[in-house]
């Protein structure tokens, strides 16, 4: 649009028009903390929000800068049980940190800081990662084929290292995105209150 957002239409007329007034923070929580708490974001900018951490996970595992354990393994199984328990945990942590049902808006401060918490988790773990991948490749080989415990109990999971540092950082992102987010909207609900 002439403003600045985009429209919205398929072959009719415009469905919804979204336009941003105010900077996104895309890195930092604490200016959003404080908009969130003062009530000054727009249903606009929650909508681009949304529309960011959508995108977001579209550029992350369509760029290959995350990765998971092959699908429908052992390895895959686990993870994917070890991120629904994190999930569910973290969702009511999250819900109860907000203020639970006194909480006037948690699905909205839950969107809107779900961005930058995720970008600056991911691109962390996900660095460290990769780093590890690379810089010790040769050493998560050996140790992958030695006779140690530990590599042996992998084997019988049909893993090796690498499969195990990639759990570690899909279970990292997912743990850490979740601590983060209780505290976060533990103090937008402390901040509404003392306003």
């Amino acid at each position: 649009t002439s403003e600045g957002g985009f429209a919205a239409h398929v072959g009719g007329p415009v469905i919804f028009t979204l336009t941003v007034t105010e900077k996104m923070h895309l890195f930092r929580t604490q200016p959003l903390i404080a908009k969130l708490a003062r009530g000054q974001v727009s249903n606009a900018e929650k909508a681009y929000y949304l529309l960011a951490s959508f995108l977001m996970f579209t550029v992350a595992y369509y760029t290959g800068l995350v990765s998971s354990n092959a699908t429908w393994t052992l390895p895959s199984t686990l993870e994917g049980i070890a991120i629904g328990v994190i999930t569910v945990i973290g969702v009511v942590k999250s819900f109860d940190a907000s203020g639970g049902e006194e909480s006037s808006d948690f699905v909205a401060q839950f969107t809107c800081l779900y961005v930058p918490i995720t970008i600056t988790t991911m691109l962390v773990v996900w660095s460290v990662f990769w780093g590890v991948l690379f810089g010790f490749r040769e050493s998560l080989i050996a140790m992958s084929e030695s006779h140690m415990q530990f590599a042996i109990n992998l084997s019988r999971l049909h893993a090796d290292m690498f499969n195990f540092v990639t759990f570690v950082a899909v279970v990292a992102v997912q743990g850490i995105t979740f601590y983060r987010m209780t505290r976060c909207l533990n103090e937008v609900r402390e901040l509404r209150n003392d306003s």
